[in-house]
């Protein structure tokens, strides 16, 4: 059957809603329960168990559990998180640490299960925590990121073009 092993995948997905560059613009305030806010993202994290045996909130070392960390702050973590399960025994629950810090508790995730949790904060996004006897991976989707930054690209280009097609027919 193989070796025993416990490993728990998260995917990061997040998309930049306010970036401090778009407070910037002359006239625009963007307010947060009545609070200036520069950096807004809506982050997806969904977590996977991809090993071959089951994980249990209890697998998790008592001093390190499984978090979500920012550099930034929550948003409204109580009212506008998201969490979802592909089993009704292992939906999760968000419990907030302080600011920056969430903890992650759910009954038991069993081999390929996962749990899928949506979220509004400033700054990057980390998870940590020790799985006593397994490892915890993970990678960010930087897909809509490059999405994002193509799509910039060719409206800088068409401005671009624009304008040297302006400058060339200035001089005849």
């Amino acid at each position: 059957r193989g070796k025993k092993r416990k490993l728990l995948f998260y995917r990061i997905t997040s998309t930049q809603l306010i970036s401090k560059k778009i407070t910037t613009i002359p006239g625009l305030s963007i307010l947060l329960n009545g609070q200036p806010i520069e950096n807004l993202s809506s982050t997806q994290i969904e977590f996977t168990n991809s090993g071959n045996q089951v994980i249990n909130s209890s697998d998790f070392a008592l001093l390190e559990p499984l978090s979500i960390v920012v550099d930034g702050q929550f948003y409204n973590l109580e009212h506008s998180c998201e969490v979802s399960s592909s089993s009704p025994n292992s939906i999760p629950q968000i419990e907030s640490v302080n600011d920056w810090t969430a903890n992650i508790k759910f009954d038991f995730l069993k081999p390929k299960q996962s749990i899928t949790i949506a979220l509004f904060h400033s700054g990057t996004i980390l998870i940590i925590g020790e799985l006593k006897d397994g490892k915890i991976s993970g990678q960010r989707d930087y897909s809509k990121i490059i999405s994002f930054i193509s799509f910039a690209l060719g409206i800088i280009f068409t401005l671009v073009s624009a304008l040297l097609g302006r400058i060339i027919l200035s001089f005849f």
